[in-house]
């Protein structure tokens, strides 16, 4: 594995397949696999690609609790056979009828290190998913085996930079964003990502579901962008796809210095924010 200094990061953008668990386990260990033989630090893997997206309610019966699902102890077996961190997403079963989208941090000797429960979750258009989940109520960041510290959100919370101001105030050196976004969200996306990485001066790993789905396309185009804005690596549009980068860490300070907008955030606008968002 890499230095504290250095991460590398492996992307697997694929076309997750709904309600089948054993084909989503399939490609995710033979992802691990190919991704051991790159000597990586971090496979991140698309929202929801345990279940697949779309499942309404067989999520109920597809949902498992962290950490003692079997499927969840299945990737931690493969974080600690393939000796790398990993990153998926998952319907995550709290208690019978309570369910969190969750994305998950496994690591390859101390199991699950960390969870982040979506907080946004959309009810519009054709998504459905206030009707089945629960919205998180923490933002946390998370330390790696080797220390680097991970911030991560799915999809729709990178709308809100509120919590990834958050996790950068918290000491996120990575924010990783999993997610299943149609071709309809693509200019979003990719304006919202740079976005994240210029404002908080770190990392912004990307990795969405990608392919055809009930007649509707999943845009891919997974990325990785520095602090400086730089983009590392893009995935194919509409298609599956893996990528490779690996992230100086060190970039961080430098741009931070370049860019002081954590040093000069104003914390009475937040107060302000709160109750100006009690109209709505």
């Amino acid at each position: 594995m890499s230095s504290a200094q250095q991460l590398t990061v492996f992307l697997s953008q694929f076309n997750t397949k709904q309600e089948d668990k054993k084909h989503n386990l399939k490609v995710m260990e033979d992802q691990c696999k190919r991704a051991a033989q790159e000597n990586v630090d971090l496979i991140v893997f698309p929202e929801l690609s345990l279940s697949g997206y779309f499942t309404k309610d067989s999520l109920y019966n597809i949902a498992e609790p962290i950490p003692e699902g079997e499927s969840v102890r299945k990737i931690v077996k493969m974080a600690e056979e393939y000796n790398l961190h990993i990153i998926f997403g998952m319907p995550e079963q709290v208690v019978p009828g309570v369910l969190h989208n969750a994305s998950v941090l496994v690591g390859p000797t101390k199991g699950v290190l960390g969870v982040h429960r979506k907080i946004y979750l959309p009810g519009h258009g054709m998504f459905d998913e206030k009707r089945y989940f629960r919205p998180g109520q923490e933002i946390n960041v998370f330390p790696m085996e080797n220390g680097v510290r991970i911030g991560m959100i799915v999809c729709y919370d990178l709308y809100s930079p509120e919590i990834t101001r958050g996790m950068a105030f918290k000491g996120a050196d990575v924010l990783t964003c999993i997610s299943a976004s149609p071709g309809t969200r693509q200019h979003f996306f990719e304006t919202f990502l740079l976005a994240r990485a210029l404002e908080n001066g770190y990392f912004v790993v990307y990795v969405n579901k990608a392919g055809m789905q009930d007649q509707m396309i999943f845009w891919g185009g997974s990325e990785v962008i520095d602090p400086t804005g730089t983009r590392l690596c893009k995935a194919k549009y509409d298609e599956p796809d893996t990528q490779l980068a690996t992230l100086n860490l060190d970039l961080i300070r430098g741009a931070r210095l370049q860019s002081p907008s954590l040093k000069d955030t104003k914390s009475w606008l937040f107060e302000e924010l709160n109750q100006l968002s009690k109209r709505f």
